[in-house]
């Protein structure tokens, strides 16, 4: 699997995962660094799970993922 990246927001170049922690089940934070040594800025990006495209055949009853309103009217029906 790959690295996650982002693109630094100041000079455009790649910036890539430094650490990252759990914010809760639903919500992570990660660190990056850029990879352009004359910029050399770190940031932090929030990830968080927002809705459900396409439902889970194992739902968990404690996690509650709005569901996506471009879901197929019969996705709904198997995701209620």
């Amino acid at each position: 699997m790959s690295q996650p990246s982002f693109t630094c927001p100041h000079c455009k170049s790649h910036a890539i995962a430094v650490k990252s922690r759990p914010m809760g089940i639903l919500m992570k934070e990660t660190t990056y660094r850029c990879k352009n040594l004359e910029c050399g800025h770190v940031f932090v990006c929030t990830v968080e799970v927002s809705r459900t495209l396409s439902p889970s055949g194992m739902p968990d009853p404690d996690i509650h993922i709005p569901l996506s309103q471009h879901m197929r009217p019969s996705q709904k029906l198997a995701a209620s």
